[in-house]
């Protein structure tokens, strides 16, 4: 199987690499957690990422915030006298280096507050959360009346609206039957069939349909 040549790998053959990889591990570290799984997930394709970049230096920086680091990034703990662990963190509106002196457990507490649940990624690569997708996120906080996320040079010069006056309540539901939905093409009068909820199966030809 060829790959693309703006590619390292392709994709298909490195996503079976990568569960084969990981099937041989499992079964030399844990063979009784080998064999509580499924067959069937080692028969399917697993999600693989894969994309190319423009510089390689970059791109590992970039990676290495979200995959490699964790809370506490690289930074030593130093003890203090009293037994507590100094904690560097950076300020968020400041973009200053501050510390904090804290309890073993206090700090293994605000710690774990860092660690996802299960069935979450820690890597953010679509969607508002996504760095880059600031504006969608402060479309969807605006739509939950909350206040956009800025930076500081933006929180300076953003102003909240006033004297806008109290929301509008909300208009009266129409009673009226709305108008026949028709087709584009030949502008005739759609008709409804049935509805599928999610993860419902459509009936077969042969079989009762349920009633839309």
């Amino acid at each position: 199987m060829s790959a693309k040549p703006n590619y390292l790998l392709p994709v298909k053959a490195l996503s079976d690499r990568c569960r084969n990889l990981f099937r041989q591990r499992l079964a030399q570290a844990a063979p009784d957690a080998l064999g509580d799984i499924s067959a069937g997930v080692w028969k399917q394709r697993w999600v693989v990422h894969s994309a190319a970049v423009s510089a390689v230096e970059p791109a590992l920086r970039y990676l290495s915030r979200y995959v490699f680091k964790t809370a506490t990034g690289n930074r030593a703990l130093p003890v203090q006298p009293d037994g507590r662990l100094r904690w560097r963190y950076r300020e968020s509106a400041t973009r200053a280096w501050r510390h904090v002196d804290l309890e073993p457990f206090e700090l293994i507490r605000r710690f774990l507050q860092h660690v996802l649940p299960r069935g979450f990624h820690r890597v953010r690569r679509f969607g508002w959360w996504h760095p880059g997708g600031r504006g969608k996120l402060n479309r969807v906080r605006a739509l939950l009346h909350q206040s956009p996320v800025l930076t500081a040079a933006e929180a300076a010069a953003w102003q909240p609206p006033t004297g806008a006056g109290p929301e509008p309540a909300d208009p009266q539901p129409c009673t009226r039957n709305p108008p026949p939905l028709q087709c584009a093409r030949c502008g005739g009068v759609l008709v409804l069939v049935e509805r599928w909820r999610p993860g419902q199966r459509p009936a077969r030809r042969g079989q009762d349909r349920a009633p839309p």
